[in-house]
């Protein structure tokens, strides 16, 4: 009984905590970045978040319920994607891509927990269509590191 409650409010909570961290971060990496850029960015982060929850699936199960151990499994799966990320030349403020490492797991565990996979919304419509043209390849012409400067305030 208590597990049903647990997965009912998780039910509830994942989706509104996702569109929140969403809110926050989506407009200002639109605001620096084009379509292509941000494909591409997101696409980088889940490959990572999905090796990363590979690589360490056996030190989450020797951790078992032991909540500090868990931590310590967390905190390395984010180095071990933020590593990835600095590798691929990807640029950009810790609170952005925590937000956005976020939002990956996020969408990682509604496809793993409930089978239901996560579309984006769809790009407005005034965007330059040269954007969204090419072979489907996420990685295709990013032969230079995406950089993302935080503004100057």
């Amino acid at each position: 009984m208590l597990v049903e409650i647990i997965i009912g409010v998780a039910g509830i909570l994942i989706p509104i905590l996702a569109a929140w961290v969403t809110s926050q971060v989506v407009p200002w990496i639109k605001a620096k970045t084009t379509a292509e850029q941000r494909k591409n960015i997101m696409s980088l982060i889940r490959v990572a978040v999905e090796a990363a929850e590979q690589l360490f699936k056996g030190e989450v199960k020797k951790a078992g319920a032991d909540e500090e151990a868990k931590k310590r499994v967390g905190r390395k799966k984010k180095k071990y994607v933020i590593d990835r990320l600095k590798a691929e030349g990807v640029k950009l403020p810790e609170a952005e891509l925590d937000g956005m490492i976020e939002a990956a797991v996020m969408e990682l565990h509604i496809r793993q927990n409930w089978g239901a996979e996560v579309t984006e919304a769809p790009e407005p419509i005034d965007e330059d269509p040269a954007d969204s043209e090419g072979s489907g390849n996420p990685f295709e012409g990013t032969e230079e590191p995406i950089t993302i400067e935080q503004p100057q305030e």
